[in-house]
């Protein structure tokens, strides 16, 4: 692939990452408006217009046009300004956290993509799970959108997609906000980092590392070595369908992973001082007597006692003069 192909590429990196961004944004907000047991028709208002704002035409287009994504705290303002569209308020620090909740979410799902292609197959999956979010109303519009956004990105060869996924990487990099539901399934350690399994997986309608093929005239012999990779499926830690509502109601509700962020490590015991030292001996720290202080508060009796006992007042009847 020339540089002007990979350049072409790269540039969908932005389309593909603001399109997932806005469908796990909906994802979470709808999966909260459930949990909080809000007004059914309230609810509905919220989801409707958020997948309105997002499936209008101007709006997304915009989304799909191919461009080079500055940095995400440009994405971050445009996803304030969608989630302020409806009649729900969210409070500056829960925008916040509700943004950190999608790159995360949207940087794991990317991880879990064991071959390009399935960047691709994870689109209309999402849009999918829109439509049974939204009223019937929307569902031609979404229909629209998916067909759009896989038209997009199916004409893109193996390589371009590797590209885009390249570049995705570089930009959620460093990325390691750690989230319940995530580390509950072990797709996240404790301290923040995706695990990522060290198998991997064949191309579709690929052999398996380790195959042997044998090419002889027009016939195909295929034998398999002694240690050769197994053909695996998706990573059976995703709790979902790969691009399907990580937090939505198919899961119970006593089992359904809650949206909340780990709480920090709580902070170490504060260590002691070193012992003070005095020729190599510790000093130890004498504690008085309540008798011995007011002895040295009363200055007659506390001389008297230390002239007594130190300049040997203490006299044996065999010592003293006949």
């Amino acid at each position: 692939m020339d540089g002007e192909a990979r350049a072409e590429a790269v540039l969908l990196a932005a389309p593909w990452l603001l399109l997932n961004l806005s469908c796990e944004m909906i994802f979470i907000l709808h999966s909260r408006l459930d949990s909080n047991s809000a007004d059914v028709r309230k609810s509905q208002r919220i989801v409707d217009d958020l997948v309105q704002t997002l499936v209008e035409p101007c709006n997304f287009s915009e989304t799909l046009r191919p461009h080079a994504l500055s940095s995400l705290a440009a994405a971050k303002a445009s996803f304030s300004r969608l989630a302020h569209c409806s009649i729900a308020r969210l409070e500056k620090g829960s925008m916040s956290k509700l943004f950190s909740l999608m790159v995360m979410s949207v940087k794991t799902m990317l991880m879990m993509c064991r071959n390009p292609q399935q960047m691709v197959e994870i689109l209309p999956t999402r849009l999918g799970v829109l439509e049974s979010m939204a009223s019937p109303s929307l569902v031609p519009a979404l229909l629209l959108c998916k067909e759009k956004a896989t038209e997009l990105f199916k004409s893109l060869a193996q390589l371009q997609l590797q590209s885009v996924r390249q570049e995705l990487c570089l930009i959620l990099q460093g990325l390691t906000t750690k989230v319940t539901p995530l580390i509950s399934t072990g797709l996240q350690n404790l301290g923040g980092f995706i695990s990522v399994r060290g198998e991997g997986a064949a191309l579709p309608d690929q052999f398996c590392a380790g195959t042997v093929r044998y090419f002889a005239g027009k016939k195909v012999t295929v034998a398999q070595a002694g240690k050769a990779a197994h053909q695996e499926g998706p990573d059976p830690r995703w709790p979902v369908e790969l691009g399907g509502d990580l937090y939505g109601s198919t899961h119970p509700r006593d089992a359904r992973p809650l949206l909340v962020f780990c709480p920090p490590p709580p902070p170490h015991p504060p260590t002691p001082p070193p012992p003070q030292l005095v020729c190599g001996r510790p000093i130890l720290k004498i504690q008085w007597h309540p008798f011995l202080n007011f002895f040295v508060r009363q200055p007659l009796l506390y001389t008297t006692f230390s002239c007594f006992f130190w300049g040997g007042g203490f006299v044996s009847l065999a010592d003293s003069p006949n």
